[in-house]
Parts: C-alpha cells; structure tokens; sequence
C-alpha cells in the first residue's frame, strides 16, 4: 500500500508559506510611508499654525485692537520694537520659524505654503534686518566703565543676534527650492 503524506508537508505547500511570510514584511515600508506622509503634514500644519500665529500678531499691533490682543501678541515681537511702526519678531519666534521651515523643507512639502504667505514673512524680517543694519555695535571708550552703556550695548548685541536669526530664516526660504521670484529674491537682503 502506499502512504501518503499528510496535508501541508509537500514541496509547494513550504514554498507557499515562504511567499506568504516573505509578503507579509511588504506591509512594514507601505506603513513607513503613510507615517512619513502624517508626519510631513504635521510639520505643515505645525508651520501653518505658526505663520498665522504671526499674522495675528501683527494684526492685533493696529490701534483699533484691544489692550488684551496686544498683550497676547506681545510674545511675538521684541519688547523694544513694540512701540515702533516695524515691530520686528522676536528671537525665540524667528528660532520657531526657521526649525519649521527646515522641517517642511526636509520633508519636501515647503510647495504646500502659499507664496503670499511666504512674502508676508519675508517683509516682516525686513524690519529686523534693517534695524540690525541701523543699530552701532562699536563701544566708546569713554562710556566702558558705565554700567548703562553696558546694558546698552548689551540691547544692541540683542538686536544683532535676532537679525542674524531672522536672516537664517529668510535665507533658508530663498533656497527651500520654490520657483517662485518673491521667494527666491527678497528685497530685504538685495539692499
């Protein structure tokens, strides 16, 4: 009599369960990939939600907003420059700023940001650059020992370093890889 063998024991059976277990890791990249895209519209809404964070703040600078819009807004801008007609962004903001920009940049979705937006920004930062461009850094020798030129000086050096941070920003705008001129080509760091 022959024998047969059990079900599941012949060669064809083997390799089935080899394509099956050798298919079921097909799984893993197709899911690394919608977690990458999540997390690239994450970042986009993230630099969203910043910008118009900014807006708001801007908008609220006008006179016919209230005392409390201004005093919410107040985190966005240097405390020396609220009193100015350009209010320039504060170092922590332009710090938030140019990380989310470098974030949609990397993930390659900075297309995803209006180039209107993108301008309103870069006209923004033009006020601290030219403040920066404005501002004297060089100490009086007659002044060293003074304790108020030293804060001064201090304030001044403050300015300078937002201006450098600001700068970081719109550069990493112009080379995010838009096409469009505005972006590329600001006014603010031609002159």
């Amino acid at each position: 009599m022959r024998q047969t063998k059990p079900v599941g024991t012949t060669a064809t059976s083997k390799s089935r369960k080899r394509k099956r277990s050798s298919s079921e890791g097909d799984d893993e990249p197709m899911t690394a990939g919608i977690d990458q895209r999540a997390k690239a519209d994450s970042h986009v809404r993230s630099l969203e939600a910043l910008i118009n964070g900014i807006f708001e703040a801007e908008d609220s600078l006008h006179p016919d907003t209230s005392e409390r819009a201004i005093e919410k807004a107040s985190k966005y801008w240097m405390s020396s420059t609220l009193e100015s007609d350009m209010p320039c962004l504060s170092a922590a903001i332009q710090i938030k700023l140019e990380n989310s920009l470098h974030r949609v940049i990397g993930v390659g979705r900075f297309s995803a940001i209006p180039v209107e937006d993108l301008t309103r920004i870069q006209k923004l930062c033009d006020s601290t650059l030219k403040l920066a461009e404005e501002t004297k850094v060089k100490v009086d020798e007659e002044s060293v020992g003074d304790e108020t030129s030293v804060d001064s000086w201090l304030g001044r050096l403050n300015v300078i370093d937002n201006a450098l941070k600001t700068a970081k920003a719109v550069l990493r705008m112009m080379v995010g890889g838009r096409e469009e001129k505005q972006v590329r080509f600001t006014r603010c760091l031609s002159s």
